[in-house]
């Protein structure tokens, strides 16, 4: 298979809340990043409009409506990392309505999607000492940006998860149980 040429790129990703300033996401040299809402209408059209050009790459950890939205823009050789999916794991019985199966399946396979599943214990191992001193090196060099909701107190912990699994948190969720 050739390989394609690098081109500019566009972050855009999905979250569920925005901002106080609106949905911009932060703007790294030479991208466009655009941050949609899950819960706002129309996400379908937004994210097509957000993604004029297609996806080259999802990383699916939500599947339901955002994974819907995704599939029909996935461009050919898209790459999909498959992660989790959280918008069904409360679920105890299939979703109402036509089974979407067949045509995700005749998306991916008319335009060669890569779909691959991983468990990250999968690849560590070995390489964990290797992963962490390159990552530390690049959140120390702003390279990679660490983003943390931070909730005081253990008794705030319940309120905390649950909000986290209806999407009220960004980034990771830390409960501080003391100044330290």
């Amino acid at each position: 298979m050739a390989r394609r040429r690098a081109r500019p790129s566009t972050s855009c990703s999905s979250r569920s809340r925005s901002s106080s300033s609106g949905a911009a996401a932060p703007r790294e040299p030479g991208r466009r990043a655009r941050c949609l809402d899950r819960r706002e209408p129309k996400l379908a059209e937004r994210l097509a409009a957000a993604c004029p050009r297609g996806i080259d790459v999802y990383f699916e950890n939500v599947g339901g409506e955002v994974f819907e939205a995704v599939v029909p823009l996935l461009n050919h050789h898209a790459r999909v990392p498959l992660c989790g999916t959280i918008a069904s794991y409360n679920e105890d019985a299939p979703p109402p309505g036509p089974n979407l199966l067949p045509k995700v399946m005749s998306v991916f396979q008319t335009k060669r999607v890569r779909a691959q599943g991983f468990i990250i214990l999968d690849h560590y191992g070995a390489r964990y000492d290797a992963f962490r001193r390159d990552m530390d090196a690049w959140v120390a060099e702003g390279r990679v940006k660490l983003l943390e909701d931070t909730v005081d107190g253990l008794e705030n912990a319940p309120g905390a998860f649950i909000g986290m699994l209806q999407g009220k948190n960004v980034g990771k969720l830390v409960v501080r149980v003391s100044e330290g």
